[in-house]
């Protein structure tokens, strides 16, 4: 049960990070802090589309990761709560400015998978794993995905806004939200596992 309490525990706090500031910096550096926090106990995933990589290369059984993806989306709609406890407000990602759905889905995809790449790289390599640079290699990557995409690349962070709106105004799934943010990334997660396979195929 620790190990779930550690992805609910993080996902809150970097749901938080996301909400409050909106910086890819103050985002990463969330990220980083919980990573080293939860590694060595759950992995640190906080993400299912991290999950999804980490369950494709056979590190989760298949329970785990729908328990993982339970328990962060729980972590983060406790986060848009609080959020919405301190504002007033319920946060809400918004679709990519001046993009067309296709290419916001498309840039998802692309930066999910460049940060499942970076944690199945530094996770199960044995080159990188148990190093203590990972939690900075993990938060820098999450600030620059961010700051390139402008997007959340985390679909449990969704699916707890999904809920915050859906328990304040009875607000309706768009397909913004269902296709870019939820959809996107787990796709992303599950092309990183397999180009992970192929470039380090022996």
């Amino acid at each position: 049960m620790r190990h779930y309490f550690v992805e609910l525990m993080g996902t809150f706090f970097l749901t938080l990070a996301v909400a409050i500031t909106g910086n890819p910096i103050a985002i990463g550096l969330m990220f980083m802090a919980m990573y080293y926090i939860g590694e060595g106990v759950s992995g640190g995933y906080y993400n299912p589309a991290l999950a999804v990589a980490a369950w494709m290369r056979g590190v989760l059984k298949v329970e785990e990761l729908l328990i993982y993806a339970g328990v962060q989306s729980v972590g983060a709609f406790l986060g848009i709560w609080f959020f919405k406890a301190l504002t007033g407000n319920v946060f809400m990602p918004d679709v990519m400015a001046d993009l067309s759905m296709g290419l916001a889905i498309f840039i998802e995809v692309l930066l999910a998978l460049v940060f499942a790449l970076v944690l199945l790289t530094l996770a199960t390599s044995k080159d990188y794993k148990g190093s203590v640079v990972n939690g900075a290699v993990m938060g820098l990557t999450l600030a620059a995905v961010l700051y390139i995409g402008s997007g959340i690349v985390n679909p449990a962070i969704a699916v707890g806004a999904y809920l915050g709106q859906l328990f304040s105004d009875g607000g309706a799934l768009s397909r913004e939200l269902l296709f870019v943010y939820i959809c996107s990334p787990l796709v992303g997660g599950a092309f990183a596992a397999l180009i992970y396979d192929y470039i380090h195929k022996k």
